[in-house]
């Protein structure tokens, strides 16, 4: 069995999160995200929640 690539018992999942939590909401980036993909998530935070905090992963650099 290969982690994370099992068939799930749902197609997806539709999570409501309210208001409030736009608010407060942070992001923490994968240690190995690369160059491409932290260009897409800071053009989503800025078209979408400007207010997010982006965080680095504390494994950034160890894997």
């Amino acid at each position: 069995m290969r982690l994370g690539l099992e068939k799930q018992p749902f197609p997806h999942y539709d999570m409501k999160i309210g208001d409030e939590a736009y608010s407060d909401m942070s992001i923490t980036l994968s240690p190995r995200i690369s160059a491409g993909n932290r260009t897409i998530i800071k053009n989503l935070i800025e078209k979408y929640n400007p207010k997010v905090k982006i965080e680095e992963s504390k494994l950034l650099g160890l894997i």
